[in-house]
């Protein structure tokens, strides 16, 4: 054995996987909001092209302000699609086209760890 390798025998009364369970150095851990995130997915339709769109997730509960909560930009062309790392709660979805409303849903629940949805949107 190469100097400076010392091995140590399992401690009696601790499985293999509580042993190798802990911190590894240098190890990278998710923090624990990320845990606490869910997904929602969407399905889109449109007479015609699918166009370029957007998804502003309203927090349930707040004071009916369309510009308030995050906004995810998905592109155009494509029917059905997933926002993933969603915090937990009550959301309203709605589906923005050139920065107007055109379509909403909801209320939504989103889940920690599960995928919330299908949500059905339907373009005027």
């Amino acid at each position: 054995m190469p100097p400076g390798v010392v091995v140590k025998p399992l401690r009696q009364g601790k499985s293999l996987e509580e042993t190798v369970s802990g911190d590894l150095p240098g190890a990278t851990v998710a923090p624990a909001a990320a845990r606490l995130k869910g997904s929602i997915r969407c399905r889109v339709s449109a007479t015609g092209r699918i166009p370029e769109l957007s998804i502003r997730l309203v927090p349930e509960g707040s004071s009916g302000d369309d510009t308030e909560g995050p906004l995810y930009n998905m592109g155009g062309g494509r029917s059905e699609f997933r926002i993933p790392e969603v915090p937990a709660g009550s959301y309203r979805v709605l589906l923005l086209v050139a920065n107007q409303v055109r379509a909403r849903a909801g209320p939504i629940e989103v889940t920690a760890g599960k995928e919330a949805g299908p949500v059905d949107l339907t373009i005027e």
